[in-house]
């Protein structure tokens, strides 16, 4: 028999071995149980371990910096009992079916980068910004599925950052947090999912949840549990986040630090109206620093929202406030005004974190000064002029600024300047540049996408005279007035009190093609860099994009204080970016040496000595402070209502439900309107406690642009 012979008959005998293919099928089912398994449940990073904790002082106290962490926006997420009681997923291949950890402990928050938090605001060891809510009476049955406590989202989860260095750790108040926000909620959907479909781990949690409730553990009270969990798991909410799955509607994973907020949030708020408003988003950004976001003409990723309070209510109703469209009850909402005013004001007196010496290493004066130099003096003659770069007026967008400094690499584009004309109140902000995005050469994913959107209106048409669809612009200023409005109305708050409120300030928003260069006090401690945080260190951020590195991992709070960044440490469930992937381009804002107008060029080839000098003057400058656009008078204005709101938000653990027209809110507003009208001299129009005076002669008051979609 030949060669060829033999290993057909081989061949032929292994064909028909029925056992064998019946093995190999097993062993290729299981490789791919394996793989399925772990891309629902990735590994997670094992949290950080430090001998000790610093917290800088960024101008707020003690017990004003714990409330913060504590204070709900009012976005019900999951009910309280629910989420003190649900079991984490099974852990390891195979998995330990009969495992017991909790979901809520804080070993297995701080492997999704929450930070863990103890104080007399927070007896349930909740991590930062996962905070407790009680919700008001009226809205118990309309919008919160018969629960009255509930675990929402605060502020401080996505805007609360901590460095980790040789065994010390650092915070950073009003930081980019590390959290994964993303995997967590999937996490914790999967996780009561099989809390519902497997009899042994629903016995446990009914368990947990009567002993909360105080409640027997017999069957009638376990068939309410089975129907309230059915009932959960059928809202919108958990709807929607399965449906993301499936229709993979965020393909570019957010990962650590950062997720789609301007995707997520429109999907979440206006997909209620018309399943056809949810659309695919590839563009997260980064939890953006919050010290003196107050002081600028717009803010978000894209500069697109004008008003405080409209930004605090879009930000909540993005992670799940949730909102009544029928009428009578139309925008009704779970919404807190009144705690959202005061983490505002709180926020506005925020300071950038110091450069920790003791911690990080000391500063190199002669390093500051070069780059001092470099930074705030050096002459690039290829620059564009201002027109060529930013944004013509136009859409609420205002014309490049005319003092605007056109020295520096860097103060060039970054440098605060105040608009140049005041509004009614007599108030000039911080008018953020915008650059193009043909100029920049940034990934333009997140600027692109939210300014394509033009929701359908579905029941809300009437509100917009009939029209089926508007722009995004449009639809966010009336629904959002509209939400602002129904809570004041119902609470029969004074006009004067809702001017305060408001910050003084008109309701817009915008979708501009275009990103704004903010002012880079403290923002070494905001890694990774770019709006999608797709540049792990400054250096590399100073560098040519061929000099950037690829693909990076997020996880780890180990700072490296020379390049300034968190380290490229590969440790074990650690997210990797890839800026090859869409959404996740690092290119533009680049330093080399090109032809004059090169897209995404911004300045000259810098040495690797300058760049680290830069890098060394921006440890330590302030140029907010430096440009003395913040006065002494706004400052005392944020201090004393602070002060005055201290009778009910400091001392006291836990937040009430307020209802509409009730002694609290009526309270706050008198005490506002007081002290306003003190610091004012009884003038109805004054200063925002929010922006700043206009230095020197007040200039001419101009009305504020119309703020437009596009």
């Amino acid at each position: 028999m030949s060669l060829f012979d033999r290993i057909n008959a081989l061949v032929n005998k292994l064909a028909k071995n029925y056992t064998l293919w019946i093995f190999v099928g097993l062993i290729v089912l299981t490789a791919i149980a394996v793989k399925a398994y772990h891309v629902i449940f990735p590994a997670m990073p094992e949290p950080a371990v430090y001998g000790s904790e610093s917290v800088p002082g960024q101008g707020w106290s003690d017990p004003r910096r714990a409330k913060y962490y504590q204070t709900s926006q009012g976005n019900p997420v999951i009910p309280f009992y629910w989420f003190m009681s649900l079991e984490r997923q099974p852990q390891g291949f195979p998995p330990k079916l009969g495992e017991v950890d909790l979901f809520s402990s804080p070993k297995v928050q701080a492997r999704y980068g929450l930070l863990p938090d103890t104080s007399a605001y927070n007896p349930y060891l909740l991590p930062v910004g996962i905070v407790k809510d009680v919700l008001a009476d009226d809205v118990v049955k309309l919008l919160g599925q018969g629960q009255k406590e509930w675990i929402g989202m605060s502020c401080a989860a996505c805007h609360t950052g901590q460095i980790l260095y040789r065994g010390r750790a650092f915070r950073v108040d009003g930081g980019q947090a590390m959290w994964n926000f993303s995997q967590w909620s999937s996490d914790l959907v999967t996780n009561l999912t099989l809390t519902a479909a497997m009899p042994k781990r629903f016995h446990r949690f009914a368990q947990r949840v009567f002993a909360y409730e105080h409640l027997e553990n017999n069957e009638e009270n376990r068939k309410a549990l089975r129907e309230a969990l059915k009932v959960y798991l059928n809202s919108p909410l958990v709807r929607d986040a399965i449906d993301a799955i499936f229709n993979h509607t965020y393909p570019t994973v957010e990962g650590n630090t950062r997720t789609a907020a301007l995707g997520r949030g429109v999907n979440g708020e206006f997909g209620l109206l018309d399943q056809r408003n949810i659309d695919r988003n590839h563009g997260p950004v980064s939890f953006p620093p919050l010290w003196y976001t107050h002081d600028y003409d717009w803010v978000q990723s894209v500069a697109a929202i004008l008003q405080p309070m409209g930004r605090n209510i879009t930000e909540a109703w993005g992670v799940n406030v949730q909102v009544e469209f029928n009428k009578p009850n139309r925008y009704v909402s779970t919404a807190r005004l009144n705690d959202l005013f005061w983490m505002e004001t709180l926020l506005s007196t925020l300071t950038p974190p110091p450069w920790p010496q003791d911690i990080l290493g000391p500063i190199d004066p002669q390093k500051v000064e070069r780059g001092r130099y470099l930074y705030e003096k050096a002459v690039w003659p290829q620059a564009l002029t201002p027109a060529e770069e930013q944004l013509p007026a136009g859409g609420g967008v205002l014309p490049p600024n005319p003092n605007q400094v056109r020295t520096g690499y860097c103060a060039r584009c970054h440098a605060p300047t105040l608009q140049t004309t005041a509004d009614a109140y007599g108030n000039r902000y911080i008018q953020l540049p915008m650059y193009r995005l043909d100029v920049l050469d940034t990934d333009p994913y997140d600027a692109k996408e939210f300014n394509a959107r033009n929701p359908y209106t579905g029941i809300l048409a009437d509100d917009f005279k009939g029209q089926k669809q508007v722009n995004i612009g449009e639809a966010l200023t009336t629904i959002v007035s509209g939400i602002e409005q129904r809570w004041y109305d119902d609470r029969n708050v004074p006009p004067r009190c809702r001017e305060i409120m408001n910050g003084f300030r008109p309701q817009g928003f915008r979708a501009p093609l275009a990103y704004p260069a903010r002012p880079l006090a403290g923002y070494w401690a905001t890694g990774p860099y770019l709006h999608n945080g797709s540049v792990r260190t400054l250096y590399q951020l100073l560098s040519p994009v061929k000099d950037r590195e690829k693909t990076f991992y997020l996880g780890s709070y180990e700072f490296d204080p020379v390049q300034v960044g968190y380290r490229n440490d590969r440790i074990d469930g650690a997210f990797v970016y890839d800026t090859q992937q869409p959404g996740n381009e690092n290119t533009g804002h680049e330093f080399r040496d090109t032809p004059k107008g090169t897209k995404g060029v911004i300045g000259p080839y810098l040495s690797p000595e300058d760049r680290l000098a830069i890098v060394e003057y921006m440890k330590v400058m302030d140029d907010v402070v430096a440009s003395g656009l913040i006065s002494p008078q706004a400052q005392g204005y944020r201090k004393r209502l602070l002060d005055v709101m201290t009778y009910t938000y400091e001392g006291k653990a836990g937040t009430q439900g307020y209802e509409p027209g009730d002694k609290p809110v009526t309270e706050l507003c008198q005490k506002l309107e007081s002290a306003m009208e003190q610091l004012s001299g009884g003038a109805q129009k004054t200063q925002s406690y929010i922006a700043s005076p206009a230095p020197g002669p007040a200039p001419a008051a101009t009305p504020t642009p119309a703020p437009v979609g596009h």
